[in-house]
């Protein structure tokens, strides 16, 4: 019947080159014209599975009845269009460019069930795989793009009647300039890119997965982004992981930790990362429980990192600066309702050196800042960071820091330290600063110029002038990325048994995801010889 009515305004498309929508039909036709390959568009080539009998040339009125026969018959530029039904069989895609798009991502369904083969592999050529419902499962993985640079993976639907927990549901080995947005995972294992550069992967949901991993094993691949996905239930140690990477842009993310009943979490996590931006996430948690140390965001063993204007709450930790890590920006921020705010550890020999804690709002949490003094020698510790400007509302104990640290910024003539909202000095002289130091708990700290108001005339210029160069910065960033609870414990319990916990998942997990990847690479490789 379908044919039928779509054959009514094919004279009509035919003339016109427009995307026209049958409505009895629910799909919409792709602008190539099937005009045997002279367009510039190319060609576009049929399959439909109620098609059993034949003929079969991939016309319209002559639809293949399997997707790989479309594939095939496909030439460079060529779009494979594809009806509803369900399609049991795994596709290979390569040395051509082309689009393969389904007529509706509910009803247009890929079932291969067989550990031979990935469900889809485009392998050392672009492709744009749209609007599929791609059915996974535990003994290989659902999309598998290899040197596939340029691609775009766009609205499609990657899910499991079963938890998946072995092979991933998406994965980017050695591909750059490529798009993973607006597809819907459900029950699946991660998304993961090894060495990949200028990726970008924005607007998708994911639910009861793994998460995202973006690894650069060769420091040589950099500079990919990870915004606007939305995040639920996820089960990994890590909702977002940036391993090894540069310049990488982690925005606008939304994550709800649920259901977590024990272990350890990390939210957002960098390990060995660089001048990477972390900003604009919404990271939030409706359950911990007594065994549950969950981490808004993880930085560890990276440098020269920005982490601001992100929303954490209801976390152990909301932000987490570790073991080695330093030259670190955290600021506007605001971080409410955790165990600990902001905590600074290592673990026996590292430095947590020179970062910058400044003008985050840091409100209802047992502790506000928290920073023991867990060095093994006199050349390693949480020192010589600078915390200033920061506003200290409602916490059960504002700060706590056994190192050496500044608690104020210095200024020519004196400096600007922190709000406190339990501060009982006075103001004599109406400078806005207190007259007698705030005293930081733990050491010899003291904040020396308590800010007497949460803002001020001075704050709020500056704060209005940072940030408005912040957000211009980091907008060409984004650019120039898409072109090329209440029962109080001692936190210091619990941090030589995270610390090496972290060090274990790191290479345990660093190797898991580089078999993956590449054991899918080299099983595929021998397979095509």
């Amino acid at each position: 019947m379908k044919k039928i009515i779509l054959s009514i305004f094919v004279v009509g498309w035919l003339l016109t080159t427009s995307i026209v929508s049958v409505n009895a039909t629910n799909m919409q036709l792709p602008l190539a014209i099937p005009s045997g390959g002279d367009d510039p568009k190319g060609r576009t080539i049929y399959v439909d599975d109620d098609n059993i009998n034949g003929p079969w040339d991939g016309t319209l009125e002559h639809p293949y009845q399997y997707i790989q026969d479309g594939v095939d018959a496909a030439e460079e530029g060529d779009t494979v269009f594809v009806y509803s039904g369900t399609y049991n069989e795994h596709l290979w895609i390569q040395n051509r460019q082309i689009k393969i798009i389904g007529e509706n991502r509910e009803t247009t369904i890929i079932d291969y069930d067989n550990e031979d083969y990935p469900s889809v592999t485009a392998w050392e050529c672009g492709v744009e795989f749209s609007n599929f419902a791609i059915k996974a499962y535990d003994d290989h993985p659902a999309v598998f793009l290899y040197r596939a640079d340029n691609s775009k993976i766009l609205n499609n639907k990657i899910y499991s009647d079963e938890v998946c927990n072995e092979f991933f549901a998406i994965g980017l080995l050695e591909s750059s300039n490529s798009v993973i947005s607006g597809n819907n995972l459900n029950n699946t294992s991660q998304i993961i890119m090894e060495a990949c550069k200028n990726n970008v992967i924005s607007e998708n949901s994911f639910d009861n997965t793994l998460g995202v991993i973006s690894w650069d094993y060769d420091n040589f691949y950099d500079d990919n982004r990870i915004s606007d996905n939305t995040f639920i239930s996820c089960r990994d140690l890590d909702t977002i992981w940036s391993v090894g990477e540069e310049r990488c842009i982690i925005r606008g993310n939304e994550i709800e930790v649920k259901n977590i009943i024990s272990g350890y979490f990390f939210c957002i996590h960098l390990s060995e990362s660089k001048y990477t931006k972390v900003y604009d996430n919404v990271i939030s948690s409706n359950l911990i429980e007594e065994n549950f140390y969950g981490t808004g965001i993880q930085v560890g063993c990276s440098s020269f990192n920005e982490i601001f204007s992100n929303t954490i709450s209801h976390a152990h930790y909301g932000i987490s600066n570790d073991h080695d890590s330093s030259f670190n920006k955290f600021h506007d921020n605001i971080i409410t309702e955790n165990e600990i705010g902001i905590r600074f550890q290592i673990f026996r020999i590292a430095q947590n050196y020179y970062n910058e804690v400044y003008r985050n709002d840091i409100s209802n949490n047992e502790y506000g800042i928290y920073i023991p003094d867990e060095a093994w020698d006199e050349n390693s510790g949480s020192n010589y960071n600078k915390i200033y400007h920061n506003k200290f509302t409602n916490n059960n104990q504002h700060a706590y820091d056994e190192e050496n640290n500044k608690w104020y910024e210095p200024k020519p003539f004196g400096g600007i330290g922190n709000y406190w909202d339990d501060y009982t000095g006075s103001d004599n002289d109406g400078d806005g600063i207190g007259d007698t130091p705030y005293e930081i708990p733990g050491g010899d700290n003291q904040d020396p110029y308590p800010r007497m108001n949460p803002s001020g005339k001075s704050y709020d210029n500056q704060n209005q002038q940072t940030t408005t160069t912040t957000t211009t910065s980091s907008a060409t960033d984004i650019s120039q990325s898409q072109s090329t609870t209440q029962t109080q414990s001692n936190p210091s319990d619990q941090t030589q048994s995270q610390s090496s916990l972290v060090d274990d998942h790191d290479q345990s997990s660093q190797r898991l995801s580089n078999s993956l990847l590449l054991q899918t690479q080299q099983q595929l490789e021998q397979k095509i010889q």
